[in-house]
């Protein structure tokens, strides 16, 4: 389903930043997972806001950019940390401040899952994958609520893939001896199974699988550094590989793997023990783009545990894995039980980005995030969880280990709430007696579309803010709950700003229980054929401002459904120009810049809900 993603110029015009040919240049160094902020140049913002800085509060803004790595070979997956951004106008920058980002790669396309430019991103940490040769330069820009403005810019220096698996660099494998296609100067295999590309793995190296072609079960083990690649050649139909087993097992307790990507397959499973990829020891910069999966037993595996056994058992130093892509890809049918999940991911620094997962009702969750370290799930069509698990489930490492997950954006999603789980995104810990702490995550412009799951969000964290979602409940009722789940420490300066809440019967927007503090909402829309007295159930409300509940909301559909532009405002909205200016999203549902002067008045008040009016 094409879900609506206008890309309005007001939000997304992008500078005109030439992407340069390919040339020599001193490759940048590789931050580590708690690196400096580079010293990146200041440079003019980007036009994602509404209105020019205020004068002299830019000087008092400090922007911090620090990209994982400034040069590698095609496909390269970088992932973007604006940790160390400093304002005196806010002790949150990270919730608080509104980050904008133009990769320089306007050619990238978009995302089939939801229309969404992949040349953009908002928020604190950001990630894209670029596929062309070339250097690109990055912009980042960021506004503060005092209305200063700051933007830096790196040059990412991207390889020829072409250049760098020259020769017998690159190997081409077909079972039929069709050599059709392989770069010239490359060396030709037989295989009939993915297991025969062994003898090949190496560093520098690049191993293509004849397109069209099947190939028998067996594993591959990747435990060298790169650049390595695993891809296809040829014409036709992606290489489709049959799977018993782990088909890529990365690393390993004696660990030598870095950057390698596994591009353009497709998997098909035959077991319940078939897995696309199993991380096993620590690893980096690892890149699955184009893979398409299915009837797997599981489908990409980093566990948390396994990573913690090697440092209890004689090895230690292990971690998990640091920057991890996964980007457009499509998984669909689990079927290996309980226990497994389509992504089980511990890890620095991922990027879950265009994927498509579906159908995890023959096993568990669909993405389960044990500790995240920095991450960006964004523009992924994710759902159908059995119940009790939940399309995603984010926790954290115990409080005892001193670790959190956080810094983690969820943006752009389609979220379905059908299978019969509980909760379809829980930002809480995995049960009430595990001290597990989530803070810093930002959830916005998702849509989230009706089903059974009790709630569409579970926040028991801290510093959450969720903005610009739309929620359709269907007859059910609420859209969000904020509660703390068990003996870790109560929920604490949550937002919730500019949402849109639907539902067919009386639908409320938050539902509060037990200890909170500091929850906040403003300019949400509650709307539904019957309304209640107020938007919230419970107590702990610490402020708010036009949360508007009514029955007759004026949005473009009489009888809104599963297609985001459905909740688009009339001109006769009531939502319309009825912001509380206190606290108001910097953008709507389609990245366009708030406030927007829908009624020509010449001012623009900004409007409530999560979409701005424009004629």
């Amino acid at each position: 389903m094409a879900i609506f993603h206008q890309q309005l110029t007001e939000g997304l015009v992008a500078l005109s930043l030439t992407t340069l040919a390919c040339s020599a240049k001193t490759p940048g160094t590789v931050p580590t997972a708690q690196a400096t902020p580079l010293v990146a140049p200041a440079r003019p913002p980007l036009p994602c806001f509404v209105g020019a800085a205020t004068p002299g509060a830019s000087s008092a803004l400090a922007l911090a950019l620090t990209p994982s790595r400034t040069s590698g070979v095609a496909p390269l997956v970088v992932f973007f940390d604006t940790a160390g951004t400093t304002s005196p106008a806010t002790q949150r920058p990270f919730e608080e401040l509104a980050y904008c980002w133009d990769f320089g790669d306007p050619e990238s396309g978009n995302f089939a899952t939801n229309g969404a430019a992949k040349n953009h991103a908002k928020g604190g940490v950001a990630a894209h994958v670029f596929e062309k040769p070339g250097i690109y330069q990055v912009v980042v820009s960021v506004r503060d609520p005092a209305g200063g403005i700051a933007s830096r810019a790196v040059d990412i220096t991207v390889d020829d893939p072409e250049a760098t698996f020259a020769g017998d660099s690159t190997v081409c494998f077909s079972g039929r001896k069709d050599f059709a296609g392989c770069p010239a100067g490359a060396r030709h295999e037989s295989a009939s199974k993915l297991s025969d590309l062994a003898g090949a793995v190496g560093h520098n190296k690049r191993l293509l699988l004849h397109r069209g072609e099947s190939f028998g079960e067996g594993g591959l083990e990747l435990n060298v550094p790169g650049p390595g690649l695993i891809g296809a050649y040829g014409s036709g139909a992606r290489p489709q590989i049959q799977a018993a087993e782990t088909l890529f097992t990365v690393s390993s307790k004696q660990p030598a793997f870095s950057d390698w990507r596994i591009v353009d397959l497709d998997i098909v499973g035959r077991s319940a023990d078939s897995q696309v990829v199993s991380v096993s020891g620590t690893a980096r910069d690892l890149l699955l783009l184009r893979l398409r999966a299915r009837d797997i037993g599981a489908g990409v595996v980093a566990a948390d545990t396994l990573i913690e056994y090697w440092n209890e058992h004689g090895y230690p130093g292990a971690d998990v894995i640091d920057v991890f892509g996964i980007a457009d890809s499509e998984f669909r049918h689990l079927v290996g039980g309980s226990g497994h999940n389509f992504f089980y991911v511990a890890a620095h620094r991922l990027a879950l980005l265009g994927t498509v997962a579906d159908d995890s009702t023959g096993g568990e969750h669909v993405l389960r995030l044990p500790w995240l370290d920095r991450g960006v799930i964004s523009s992924n069509d994710l759902g159908n969880a059995p119940s009790p698990r939940h399309v995603v489930k984010l926790h954290a490492p115990l409080a005892v280990k001193g670790t959190f997950s956080e810094r983690i954006v969820l943006s752009d999603n389609v979220f379905r709430s059908t299978g019969g789980h509980d909760w379809t995104v829980a930002i809480a810990p995995q049960n009430d007696q595990k001290d597990e702490r989530v803070r810093h995550v930002l959830v916005e412009r998702n849509l989230f579309l009706p089903g059974p799951a009790g709630v569409p969000l579970k926040i028991s964290a801290q510093d959450v803010v969720v903005r610009d979602n739309v929620f359709n409940r269907g007859a059910l009722e609420h859209c969000v709950e904020v509660n703390q789940r068990g003996i870790e420490p109560a929920p604490a300066r949550i937002s919730l700003v500019n949402n849109t809440c639907y539902g067919t019967d009386a639908p409320t927007l938050v539902f509060l229980k037990g200890d909170t503090a500091d929850v906040t909402a403003f300019n949400n829309l509650i709307a539904g054929s019957k309304i209640k007295d107020g938007a919230f159930d419970g107590a702990g409300l610490a402020a708010q401002g036009s949360n508007l509940v009514t029955s007759k909301p004026g949005f473009v559909a009489a009888q809104p459904g599963v297609e985001a532009r459905d909740y688009q405002l009339t001109a006769g909205s009531p939502a319309v120009d009825a912001a509380d200016a206190r606290s108001v999203s910097p953008w709507d549902f389609t990245a366009r810049a708030r406030p927007v002067d829908g009624n020509g008045s010449g001012t623009a008040e900004g409007d409530v809900g999560a979409f701005e009016y424009a004629p």
